[in-house]
């Protein structure tokens, strides 16, 4: 079975289903679904006969992370929805392609290494990729890594959507050798991280990266006030209160947010730069 047939017969069924319940749960028709994902309508029909559980059980049976599949998905009917087709396009054809190699990769122990070789060659995640082992390579990184963990999300141009929003699909992780990286980096990858980077680009579209460490304020301390704009925030009652402080506080064009998280929520420094070399800048005067 070469990564094609991968695609078509275990990637394709299955993601089609989640992304018919995701759009039928936003209130199109079995037409409209049946247009977006270029099948037939009785097709659309027997999708949605099936529970949105079995399509998912059968990619976890590859190993595939559920949070991956449905909040991929949610993106892709994101993107539907408003109309974005060339993005949709764009952004399915890579998340299916990334699936196929992934399952390709754990199927078969003979492709692996040059599987995960040739996987996702966006020149954008190449760029991501490279500044992310240079930034994991700071000598006491793990040090101000939060419990939580870490992400680093990139837009290469101004988001409209998390789905152009670069992120790892797990988190950035200090362990007792060192730090791990989790995940694969990818369009839509992060969720937390990458909706507070969109929100931020909303108000400041100079900002293109984003980056978490733990809530320290002798760390943000180093960094002069004067230059870095510092905003203070939390604790929050619930995500929802956190949603809206953070939509309130972006107003004001942050850099960096030290929030002291809440119900759920592991207090967090969050620094948002134009590039990778700003953020680099960050880190060297944050690690001395």
């Amino acid at each position: 079975m070469i990564i094609e047939d991968i695609a078509v017969e275990i990637v394709l069924p299955n993601i089609r289903g989640v992304l018919a319940h995701e759009l039928r749960n936003r209130g199109l028709s079995q037409h409209r679904i049946a247009k977006i994902l270029n099948i037939t309508q009785p097709l659309v029909h027997k999708l949605l006969r099936m529970p949105v559980e079995y399509y998912v059980e059968n990619l976890k049976r590859y190993s595939i992370d559920e949070e991956i599949i449905t909040h991929q998905c949610r993106i892709l009917a994101d993107l539907a929805v408003s109309g974005n087709y060339a993005r949709f396009v764009i952004t399915s054809h890579g998340f299916v392609s990334y699936l196929s190699a992934v399952i390709a990769c754990r199927e078969f122990v003979e492709l692996r290494e040059e599987c995960v070789k040739g996987l996702l060659k966006d020149p954008h995640i190449e760029v991501y990729k490279t500044m992310l082992s240079r930034i994991m390579a700071k000598p006491g990184l793990a040090k101000i890594l939060p419990e939580v963990g870490s992400n680093l999300v990139y837009a290469p141009e101004p988001p409209s959507s998390e789905a152009d929003i670069i992120g790892l699909t797990g988190r950035i992780v200090k362990t007792l050798t060192g730090i791990v990286i989790a995940g694969e980096p990818f369009y839509g990858g992060s969720r937390h991280l990458a909706k507070l980077l969109l929100i931020i680009a909303k108000h400041n579209p100079s900002k293109k990266v984003g980056f978490n460490f733990k809530y320290d304020y002798s760390l943000v301390s180093r960094l002069d006030r004067k230059v870095y704009h510092v905003e203070h925030t939390g604790p929050h009652n619930d995500l929802t209160s956190f949603w809206r402080t953070m939509e309130e506080v972006s107003a004001r064009k942050p850099d960096v947010i030290l929030d002291k998280g809440g119900t759920g929520l592991e207090p967090v420094t969050y620094v948002f730069t134009k590039d990778f070399y700003e953020l680099e800048s960050i880190l060297r005067l944050l690690l001395q």
